[in-house]
């Protein structure tokens, strides 16, 4: 093939969005960054970017990308896009009252924008710490795209820290043909204290272990999960929290990461997930409480002398 041709921008978008989903995230900004360059009126572009720069934890890069998917997608996708902005930024209230205000689509938008709305809605409402108002979210998205991959995943995760490993069992057992459903399952399993929790867990570590023969590196976050609260491993899970780092700051990111440190007793490891939080302004219930418990460790101070 001719070292200077240039594929369709719609085939340059595909393979970009594999990227993302293999999380080889600087691969898909950079092939991102010259599909606008070529086409600055594509909105499913300037999305992309904005989502990959959020789950990397570039919010002024996510913002960018809002801005000019604003001016691309129209009123609704630029609103979506702020509300996500927002939530990361500690302005949760915000971002739900956005997202409320296109919550209605219209009978004619396709189920996945449904389910898209209620999982964003969900995520923004487990960060305020409604447990109530998440659950019917998750439940509404789960009407739209009931077999959804990431979001069984979510809803399960939400499970998982509610307390509910029996109903987070329930949700994911159809689906083990998954690592994410079926690692959710060993999860429940652990936490119920079942006697095939040892051999599942065992199960589990073998599809880590395939997936490290294929040099996949998707699920770093889950395996440290899976090694902190399956193999009560926490020094491991915090090496692994920190490689995932390194790829990845969305709030799960920076959740796994301070649980690991916490277990570790190693205060001053979770320092680069705490600078973040300060610097982004993050707001997270279930990242609050682990702040102030790594605060009152040894070998911490009581604040990072920033401001959110």
């Amino acid at each position: 093939m001719d070292a200077t041709f240039t594929p369709p921008v719609s085939v340059a978008l595909l393979a970009a969005t594999v990227q993302q989903n293999r999380h080889h995230f600087k691969e898909a900004r950079q092939a991102l960054r010259r599909i606008v360059q070529r086409d600055p009126g594509n909105s499913q572009a300037w999305l992309t970017l904005a989502t990959v720069a959020m789950v990397q934890g570039d919010l002024e890069a996510a913002n960018r990308a809002c801005v000019k998917l604003a001016s691309s997608g129209g009123n609704f996708m630029g609103t979506v896009c702020t509300a996500s902005l927002r939530s990361l930024s500690g302005h949760n209230e915000q971002a739900m009252a956005l997202l409320k205000l296109v919550a209605d689509p219209g009978p004619k938008a396709p189920p996945e924008i449904q389910s898209w709305l209620h999982g964003l809605m969900a995520d923004v409402a487990v960060r305020m710490g409604d447990a109530e108002l998440a659950e019917e979210h998750f439940r509404q998205a789960l009407q739209f795209t009931p077999g959804d991959n990431f979001l069984i995943a979510d809803y399960a995760d939400f499970l998982l820290e509610e307390g509910r490993p029996a109903a987070a069992a329930r949700l994911v057992r159809p689906y083990t043909r998954s690592d994410t459903s079926f690692l959710r399952l060993v999860m429940a399993e652990k936490m119920q204290g079942l006697p095939e929790a040892q051999a599942d867990a065992g199960r589990m570590q073998q599809r880590f272990a395939a997936m490290e023969q294929r040099g996949s590196h998707v699920y770093r976050r889950e395996q440290a999960g899976f090694v902190l609260q399956v193999l009560d491993k926490p020094q491991q899970a915090l090496r692994l929290a920190q490689q995932n780092w390194q790829v990845q700051r969305a709030p799960k990111d920076v959740l796994v990461y301070l649980q690991a440190a916490l277990a570790a007793g190693d205060p001053q490891a979770a320092r680069p997930a705490m600078d973040f939080v300060q610097r982004t302004g993050l707001v997270d219930a279930r990242i609050a409480p682990l702040m102030q418990r790594l605060r009152q460790q040894p070998g911490q101070s009581a604040s990072t002398g920033k401001t959110p």
